[in-house]
């Protein structure tokens, strides 16, 4: 709902927008050395996440990938990217020191 005396954008408008905003979403995905999704499960070791498109974009841009294990990104990451069982900050330093270390792990 636009607010009042807004004007609605074109079609051809949102189409501009949107192509422009994958395009800035694409550089920032190829700019990092790994894409990092740190969503703990919810209390009670729910998912918090569904399967995290997320993941699957920075994947599609051929970022190198760590998240927390979930099912969700289990079942997205699979044994593509790296998944996060300690999620303290030293955990999560250890599981990302690879990449920082070793350029070629990152995508």
């Amino acid at each position: 709902m636009l607010p009042p005396g807004a004007i609605a954008p074109t079609e051809n408008q949102r189409r501009v927008a949107k192509k422009v905003r994958d395009i800035l979403e694409g550089a920032h995905y190829r700019r990092a050395r790994v894409f990092v999704l740190p969503s703990p499960p919810k209390e009670g070791g729910l998912p918090s996440e569904g399967a995290p498109t997320v993941l699957m974009e920075a994947m599609a841009h051929g970022a190198a990938v760590a998240a927390a294990r979930q099912p969700g990104t289990e079942e997205v990451l699979g044994d593509v990217g790296t998944l996060v069982d300690d999620l303290s900050p030293e955990g999560w330093a250890a599981a990302l020191e690879p990449y920082l270390a070793e350029p070629d792990m990152a995508a």
